[in-house]
């Protein structure tokens, strides 16, 4: 079993708009909702790679959080979550532009949450822990919580013996590697940025960068330069993986899916080029829509050919 772990969910609203002019009151084309987060989109994809046995969990609060559940009962992803009692889940608007193929994004702020709220999480989870192997924790944490809640919760789940995952922002993963997950999957960067003590100004420093955490001990290692870059280290070796001649509509749930396929392949057996492509190809095969979703493997195996892997360590 794989539980997908989602501290800050949020629901996806998607709103098409003939033209987006800032400043401006515009009718809609059409709209959608759908349950959003990390983990949770994470949970989907694997399913919708053939792989069934998960779980979605995380933190909810509020009549969002209600409408959230039900949206992500609708779509048939197995869950168990906790509601908390200050604030409302987030809402993410999309703002699709139809005439020039853009995406406007606004977040809100969410709830916050506590300690408490994790221990009961914790306590939730203990029944599925017997068949959980793995445990993906995704995207970022709601106000209230310290910092290091990622690392105390992969201390926890490691001293368990399950395969800990942490899919984030560079904002929350130098500390969550302290903790040794068995895999660390970065959002794509905004340029040059720090990975605590760490400076990143180029794909060769991403390709050090992934040999200095899997000497650390983490396993697989996902970093991303750029959009259509990424380096990826698979048990020592690593792989510079590129997409020739792209497509990309939105990225919207895109590592989410990078993460899925990086599980999905290792518990298919795949080595690692193959592991890397598989991934990557997941990836893209959500960024040629507009939502986070996939048609089944046989599209991911579709777009395999524009995916190239080097190995470069």
């Amino acid at each position: 079993m794989v539980i997908c772990v989602t501290l800050n969910p949020a629901i996806d609203a998607y709103l098409e708009v003939k033209k987006f002019i800032p400043g401006s009151f515009h009718r809609t084309e059409n709209e959608r909702y759908s349950p959003g987060g990390k983990g949770f989109i994470a949970a989907e994809i694997l399913m919708k790679l053939g792989y069934n046995d998960v779980l979605s969990t995380g933190l909810l609060a509020g009549r969002n959080g209600l409408a959230w559940e039900d949206a992500a009962t609708q779509k048939g992803v197995p869950g168990s979550y906790v509601y908390i009692h200050n604030g409302n889940t987030r809402r993410n608007i999309q703002i699709v532009d139809l005439a020039e193929s853009t995406v406007t994004s606004i977040g809100t702020k969410g709830p916050v949450a506590s300690p408490q709220d994790i221990e009961k999480l914790k306590k939730r989870l203990r029944p599925h822990l017997g068949r959980a192997e793995w445990i993906v924790f995704g995207g970022s944490l709601p106000s209230g919580l310290s910092s290091d809640t990622y690392y105390e919760l992969i201390k926890y789940f490691n001293g368990l013996g399950k395969k800990t995952v942490i899919n984030a922002t560079i904002d929350y993963l130098p500390r969550a590697a302290d903790a040794i997950p068995f895999m660390l999957v970065e959002d794509p960067k905004e340029g040059e940025e720090h990975f605590g003590d760490i400076e990143v100004h180029s794909l060769e420093d991403e390709i050090k960068l992934a040999k200095t955490l899997m000497d650390r001990g983490i396993q697989i290692v996902s970093l991303s330069w750029q959009i259509i870059h990424n380096v990826i280290g698979v048990y020592g070796n690593v792989y510079h993986v590129q997409l020739v001649d792209p497509h990309i509509f939105s990225v919207v749930g895109a590592n989410s899916a990078l993460t899925a396929g990086l599980i999905h392949a290792v518990i298919s057996g795949m080595e690692g080029p193959d592991i890397a492509k598989h991934a990557v190809a997941t990836a893209y095969a959500v960024a040629t829509k507009l939502e986070p979703d996939i048609d089944g493997i046989v599209q991911v195996q579709k777009v395999y050919q524009y995916v190239e892997v080097e190995k470069v360590l």
